[in-house]
């Protein structure tokens, strides 16, 4: 009788490679109104704001150079560009929120 292993699982298939796309700075720059909002909703202070801003475009300008943008077709190319971006912030957000807890 063979031993049948409990909660291990095979990982799920990998997806194929989507090209990288290249978006001009422009573009993500005109949604800072988006970053700006989504910072305020994770708590971040007013006199922070504007540096995990400047973070947040920062990170998003040089993932794309580096051709890690990889955006599923199928959606509008600005809700995508969006999505993204709210996941920057959030993300920048947490580091920031455990940064300013270990100074605490």
């Amino acid at each position: 009788m063979s031993k049948r292993r409990r909660g291990a699982k095979r990982p799920p298939a990998a997806p194929t490679q989507l090209p990288p796309v290249t978006i001009p700075p422009e573009a993500i720059l005109a949604e800072t109104w988006l970053l700006r909002h989504m910072l305020t909703r994770c708590g971040l202070p007013a006199r922070d704001r504007e540096d995990v801003l400047q973070e947040c475009l920062i990170g998003a300008i040089v993932v794309m150079r580096e051709g890690r943008y990889r955006p599923q077709p199928g959606l509008h190319p600005r809700r995508i560009l969006q999505r993204w971006l709210v996941g920057i912030a959030v993300r920048q957000a947490a580091k920031y929120h455990e940064k300013s807890y270990r100074r605490h």
